[in-house]
């Protein structure tokens, strides 16, 4: 509903924790204080209710530090794993408009993961290491944007690309595989999608 604003402070010893205020930066107070690790990049569900995060839990026993979803409700603090293992590396989490799907990023197997909430059905999208920015749901909620390799070439520049959800076809949007796409954004008609993408190189000057 725009009235609220959902924001993560890093304190100095690594920790962090998650704030609220109004939209218009009255009522500033903590949601969630995460003591022992990171709890960033929230995200409200549709409903405006509730919203999901990704967090790392130092306490946590893997040689290296992973990122999981966690669900928390907005009114009183509450919080549980969206998924039924806790520590399912997880994160960059984005809602479709109509809150049935969210679409995240596994590092486990480089893939971005669309989850239906409803039936659990996934949808597998292989995506580079490195996979740029978060995806984004189209308007109407029937495409996504998404970073994905120009070409096979293992030098090739990241590019965005449109995901229709009903077909399951990729469509690269365009540029140069030299060229990067570093943001994307919708038009609020989803007719437009506007790109900041690196420039071509200049052709090398003839000199006579």
């Amino acid at each position: 509903d725009d009235k609220n604003i959902v924001y993560t402070v890093f304190h100095a010893n690594d920790e962090s924790s998650l704030w609220m205020m109004n939209a218009d930066g009255s009522n500033t107070h903590l949601v969630l204080d995460c003591k022992h690790g990171q709890c960033s990049g929230p995200v409200w569900y549709p409903d405006g209710g509730r919203l999901v995060y990704q967090r790392l839990d130092y306490s946590d026993a893997y040689s290296a530090p992973r990122f999981s979803l966690w669900w928390l409700n907005a009114a009183n603090g509450e919080t549980h794993p969206v998924f039924q293992d806790g520590t399912f590396a997880s994160y960059a989490p984005a809602f479709s408009p109509d809150g049935q799907w969210l679409a995240y990023k596994s590092p486990v197997n480089n893939t971005l993961q669309l989850y239906h909430l409803l039936d659990g059905r996934v949808i597998s999208i292989p995506i580079p290491l490195q996979s740029g920015a978060a995806e984004t749901w189209s308007p109407s909620g029937d495409a996504l944007l998404f970073w994905d390799a120009a070409s096979s070439d293992p030098t090739a520049a990241l590019h965005v690309k449109r995901y229709d959800l009903a077909s399951g076809t990729k469509t690269d949007l365009g540029g140069k595989a030299s060229q990067t796409d570093y943001a994307a954004s919708w038009s609020p008609d989803g007719a437009w999608v506007a790109i900041d993408r690196e420039p071509p190189a200049s052709a090398p000057s003839k000199r006579g």
